[in-house]
């Protein structure tokens, strides 16, 4: 596993993305850990030049993206509902 150049921290009731070497804020505040956390997985990302990104993930980092996923699947289901239900 591969250490982060990246952290998540609370501040002022939001969540923020640091630099662990300068503690150097990236990005806005985010309302919700999760977003957070994937602001973060971008960064690290885009910070690894020619490593191939899947080397870099975590189980964290995996954890993050299929809640994210559940997430859009939910919503995508209802939204197939409210459809249906407006055809019928």
């Amino acid at each position: 596993m591969m250490k982060s150049a990246y952290r998540v921290t609370p501040k002022r009731g939001k969540w923020v993305v640091q630099r662990v070497l300068d503690r150097k804020t990236f990005g806005k505040p985010f309302m919700k850990k999760p977003e957070a956390l994937a602001y973060k997985l971008e960064l690290d990302i885009k910070g690894g030049g020619n490593i191939d990104p899947m080397q870099k993930f975590t189980v964290e980092d995996i954890d993050i993206l299929l809640g994210n996923l559940k997430v859009f699947y939910k919503k995508l289901n209802t939204l197939k509902q409210t459809i249906a239900v407006k055809n019928n």
